[in-house]
């Protein structure tokens, strides 16, 4: 009896082993490509700017010497041939795409589509500046302009060269954005709301697609980034008192409980009227604090400032429970973002002659 009694132990000691090694696995599994881009973040995370740092360089006394301040950070090279504030933002702004391109070097290619729709939205904002200036009939800034993804430096040029916007649609066909450009619109809004709605389909439909590890959380970090734009044109549409039946129209149709509630929401009576329409979307914090410094000044700013506050601290507290895997990698991108904004805002800050403490209150 008691040699089978301890045989039965042993097997039921192997079986519970073997079950326990199958679920670990199962859980491992998904996020063990991941290590490495995993580890490289987490060691980038370590040198982003700390917010003791931001005071000292809101002390600047001038671009020149901010540049020289942020000597000491992975702006250097970048910023070392800068010598004006447009120059400034176009480098950040470059720096920040090429993060984003480094980051889908070091991952898995079955994610690479994923990083592919993000760029996405960074060439949004390229072909929002070619579509402008053709639709008004201006001259494009080539410095404005750097390739991102899918746009390349020869379709750039060709967008350049283009004449009228029928060239540019004809330039676009057989690109990830061809779509976007069948159409014709009545105005630019019409066609940015367009492009942003597409991309971050795209977007949605790439983290489906491929099954993303973590992938729905991923897409609501994103989606909760187009929510913020959403109240911030609500914010602008109510305080231009634009028309209620058509301020659903420059809205990005993401699939959320603050869009959901759009066609409440349009018809806000007053800024104030709008953000207790909101009860219940998960803004009320950030929209109550930025309502009262609204109420002060009038300045629509406080809703931006607030909102992104909101959304960098979302991303950092869902990272703690989504340690390993994809999800870190966008985080550290939501911050890196927001670190960027943050140099943005100072750079012009500094360029302007504000006080430190002035420019300290704009600090994301």
């Amino acid at each position: 009896m008691t040699s089978v009694g301890g045989l039965g132990i042993a097997l039921f000691t192997i079986s519970f082993a073997a079950v326990a090694l199958i679920y670990s696995w199962k859980v491992a599994a998904p996020v063990m490509p991941f290590l490495y881009s995993n580890a490289r973040v987490q060691a980038r995370s370590k040198v982003l700017i700390p917010d003791s740092q931001w005071s000292t360089l809101s002390e600047s006394r001038s671009l020149q010497d901010l540049i020289g301040a942020l000597r000491e950070t992975s702006y250097a090279d970048a910023l070392d041939k800068v010598e004006n504030i447009r120059e400034f933002h176009i480098e950040i702004e470059k720096g920040f795409v090429e993060t984003v391109e480094e980051l889908k070097r070091m991952t898995p290619d079955s994610i690479n589509p994923l990083f592919d729709a993000y760029l996405m939205f960074w060439g949004a904002k390229m072909l929002k500046a070619v579509y402008r200036a053709k639709f008004t009939g201006q001259e494009i800034e080539s410095l404005l302009l750097f390739p991102v993804g899918d746009i390349t430096d020869t379709l750039l040029k060709h967008l350049e060269d283009a004449k009228t916007l029928a060239d540019v649609r004809v330039i676009m066909e057989g690109t990830p954005y061809s779509p976007v450009f069948k159409e014709s619109y009545t105005s630019l809004e019409a066609f940015e709301v367009a492009l942003d709605n597409f991309v971050l389909g795209e977007f949605v439909r790439r983290a489906t697609e491929i099954k993303t590890f973590d992938g729905k959380h991923i897409v609501a970090l994103i989606n909760t980034k187009f929510d913020i734009q959403n109240l911030l044109v609500l914010l602008k549409l109510e305080a231009r008192h634009a028309p209620r039946e058509t301020r659903k129209e420059y809205l990005i149709k993401n699939n959320t409980e603050l869009f959901r509630r759009a066609d409440e929401l349009v018809y806000a009576k007053s800024v104030k009227g709008l953000v207790e329409k909101c009860v219940g979307t998960g803004f009320e914090q950030p929209l109550a604090a930025a309502l009262e410094k609204y109420e002060r000044d009038s300045s629509l700013s406080h809703f931006e400032h607030e909102l992104c506050k909101f959304y960098k601290n979302i991303a950092t507290n869902m990272e703690r429970y989504h340690v390993q895997g994809p999800f870190p990698l966008f985080s550290y991108m939501v911050k890196k973002e927001i670190e960027m904004k943050n140099l943005m805002a100072v750079s012009k800050g500094v360029d302007t002659g504000m006080p430190p403490e002035a420019i300290m209150e704009l600090i994301i």
